[in-house]
């Protein structure tokens, strides 16, 4: 992550140097994680490996001690039991009162259902959004929109917070812009803004966008916001060393 990180900032200053806008960038969960199924594996009589098959197809594991111990039978019956209860619902569904249900059926007064349940919570529960990268933040004071720098302050400061994530793109959107009082918050009021998604795997989302003042070429963003997030989910998805940043022309050759 912290390779794809330098990517993502050497990504944005491209695309803040082309435009001579302000470039914002950040990740965020597209949603909540739900299992798809629930494998146990016992090592021996106080260990097992608890894997988490999420329904994006990646997995989580977990090594697991239980003092009290566990026979095969045991986990052959906690496994079915999860399986059976506790798949395709949300982190918000597995209640203490479904966790203690379980337990009760199984006759399990050690706390081992309530140890598995927790690990599948945590497995399931989106990851939280990275720290968005801003890139070019000066270039702001250059707009005649932006010259009272309180003003300016308020909007360096609103995309220096994870604010921007609220208006990802859809899954079915590439690209979405909003200008002017199409932004709900009041500090893009008077702002164009541009943002392209990329698929970071895992159940991750990435958005890149440009702020700019509303009179902006929002074509042209649109179409070098495109060609940067292709480049982010490929990055992203490789599982040798991410490529460079994608070259843009500027249309003067």
């Amino acid at each position: 992550m912290s390779r794809f990180d330098e990517l993502l900032a050497d990504a944005g200053k491209l695309v803040s140097e082309m435009t001579s806008y302000p470039v914002y960038a950040a990740s965020a969960p597209r949603q909540s994680h739900t299992a798809r199924r629930i494998d146990l594996i016992r090592v021996d009589d106080n260990t097992l490996i608890a894997v988490v098959l999420l329904e994006d197809d990646s997995a989580v594991n977990r090594v697991m001690r239980f003092p009290e111990g566990l026979s095969e039978t045991q986990v052959r019956k906690l496994a079915t039991m999860f399986n059976a209860g506790f798949t395709g619902i949300s982190a918000e569904e597995i209640t203490p009162e479904l966790v203690q249900t379980a337990a009760r059926n199984l006759g399990d007064d050690s706390g081992t259902v309530e140890a598995i349940a927790s690990f599948l919570i945590q497995a399931i529960t989106p990851k939280s959004a990275r720290r968005p990268i801003l890139t070019g933040a000066s270039n702001i004071l250059s707009l005649p929109e932006y010259r009272d720098v309180d003003k300016a302050q308020k909007l360096m400061d609103y995309l220096s917070e994870e604010n921007m994530l609220e208006d990802l793109p859809e899954d079915d959107e590439d690209v979405r812009i909003l200008i002017g009082p199409e932004n709900v918050a009041s500090e893009l009021k008077d702002s164009g803004v541009v943002l392209a998604s990329y698929d970071m795997g895992n159940n991750m989302r990435g958005v890149i966008g440009v702020v700019g003042p509303t009179r902006m070429d929002y074509a042209r963003v649109a179409a070098y916001l495109r060609c940067v997030a292709r480049g982010m989910s490929k990055a992203a998805l490789d599982t040798g060393t991410p490529p460079p940043p994608p070259q843009l022309s500027d249309g003067r050759g």
